[in-house]
């Protein structure tokens, strides 16, 4: 194989060049592969400046920073891991690797190049990828089959490769089964990941119509197999709290361990209080809180019921506690929150808190 020089011509011209693939790229509506090497400024500023609405790309064999990683996110690239993250002395890029949300990571190779570390000083081929799938079931806790999914979803979607699959009512992550029972929702917050995908962990859940108690229950299977069931899809399950407690009762009554996940509307959504009638079925309650006050909640989620709303969803935290049901309060790290004041109004009302990663879902 012969090697060929590195900097063969002035950065001016690699530059001109770069542009050119970069324009030929949107206009045939092709994704870039791109592969920075000591020019991150320079490369994340031409692309600043050439892309279309219907750019797509990749970060191929990404070794940079956590400044360098961020930049090239919120350009909207997809960012390619290689075998390197295995290598002994790769800590500071396992760090750097974490951050990246898994719905935009890419599992490569680059054979015959970087091995993996069990296989160090030998040629590379695409057989050792599972290697690196490994490495990320330890970086981020997910399952393998999670991690080979969701980036097999990727990769569908920066190369259009084929369809990724018809939506589910009951989607796996981890060792959880998560029911997916209504898009509705009575929030229009303005972080929603609805409005930029219909996929989270490489689950299409946008549904076609929603689903009947006995088509819940029979896309719940075995719920033996699990170490938890969670009401969490694209909408709010309380908006279908009579499905909520009839697929509970059933699947309590084998046994199952049972969380719900809520904007903390259901109060609000059926005209009466309802953790009286979650108690005894439902083990765990997650509310999304978000906000620490009621001018920024209404401010970032947007919520159906207009005023007040913030004060009827800390009722219901507060009712849930009451009722004996084990309830976490969560907010997403977004920029202008007290997430301080949000944790001590979880520990006032006898809850946990959780705080969650913007951009990171399931």
């Amino acid at each position: 194989m012969q090697q060929l020089p590195r900097n063969d011509g002035s950065k001016a011209e690699q530059a001109a060049a770069f542009r050119k693939f970069i324009r030929l790229a949107q206009e045939l509506d092709l994704p870039l592969i791109i592969h920075a090497r000591d020019a991150a400024d320079d490369v994340i500023r031409i692309l600043k400046e050439e892309r279309r609405e219907n750019f797509r790309g990749v970060m191929h064999c990404f070794s940079g920073d956590k400044k360098f990683l961020k930049e090239c996110l919120d350009i909207g690239l997809y960012i390619s891991f290689t075998c390197s993250l295995t290598f002994k002395n790769a800590d500071d890029l396992r760090e750097v690797a974490k951050l990246a949300p898994i719905e935009k990571v890419l599992l490569e190779t680059d054979a015959p190049y970087l091995a993996p570390q069990k296989f160090r000083g030998h040629r590379n081929e695409p057989a050792y990828l599972q290697y690196l799938a490994d490495q990320w079931v330890e970086l981020t806790g997910l399952a393998k089959n999670d991690i080979e999914r969701i980036t097999a979803h990727n990769a569908n979607a920066l190369f259009k490769l084929y369809p990724s699959g018809k939506p589910r009512i009951a989607y796996e992550i981890r060792n959880s089964l998560y029911l997916n029972i209504t898009n509705r929702c009575t929030n229009l917050c303005n972080f929603c990941i609805r409005t930029k995908t219909d996929f989270v962990k490489g689950h299409n859940l946008m549904l076609d119509k929603e689903p009947t108690v006995g088509e819940i229950l029979k896309a719940v299977g075995d719920p033996a197999k699990y170490d938890e069931i969670v009401f969490c899809g694209y909408g709010e399950p309380t908006m279908r709290l009579d499905e909520v407690k009839a697929v509970a009762k059933e699947l309590k009554a084998k046994g199952v361990k049972l969380r719900l996940v809520t904007n903390g509307h259901g109060d609000l959504i059926n005209s009466r209080p309802i953790a009286g009638e979650l108690a005894g079925i439902i083990d765990r309650v997650s509310v999304s809180l978000n906000a620490e006050t009621e001018e920024k909640y209404d401010k970032i989620c947007a919520p159906k019921f207009g005023p007040g709303s913030f004060r009827r969803v800390l009722d219901f935290i507060k009712d849930c506690v009451k009722q004996g049901i084990e309830t976490e309060v969560t907010c997403l790290d977004l920029e202008g929150i007290d997430i301080k004041k949000c944790e001590e109004f979880a520990g006032s009302a006898g809850a946990k808190f959780r705080l969650r990663r913007y951009g990171v879902t399931g």
